[in-house]
C-alpha cells in the first residue's frame, strides 16, 4: 500500500518573496578604524538594535549632507 501525499502550497520562490534590500546601489569597501573607535560603535550598534555597518552609513550619510551645503 502506497501512502498518498498531497503536494503543499507553501515555499518555492515567489514574486516580491524574501527580505527587501537595504542599500539602492550597495558598494563594499575596507576601511582602518581604531579599535576602541570599533569596541564603542559596537556598543552604540548593540544598544541601538543595529548593526556596526549601518551606523557608519548613517554617519557618512550625515557627513556628506553637511559637506553639501
Amino acid at each position: 500500500m502506497g501512502v498518498a501525499t498531497r503536494r503543499g502550497t507553501w515555499g518555492g520562490r515567489r514574486s516580491g518573496a524574501g527580505r527587501k534590500p537595504a542599500l539602492r546601489d550597495p558598494v563594499s569597501f575596507t576601511g582602518d578604524l581604531e579599535s576602541s573607535d570599533l569596541e564603542a560603535l559596537a556598543k552604540i550598534a548593540e544598544q541601538q538594535g543595529v548593526t556596526v555597518a549601518a551606523l557608519v552609513r548613517t554617519a557618512v550619510a550625515a557627513y556628506v549632507r553637511r559637506q553639501r551645503r
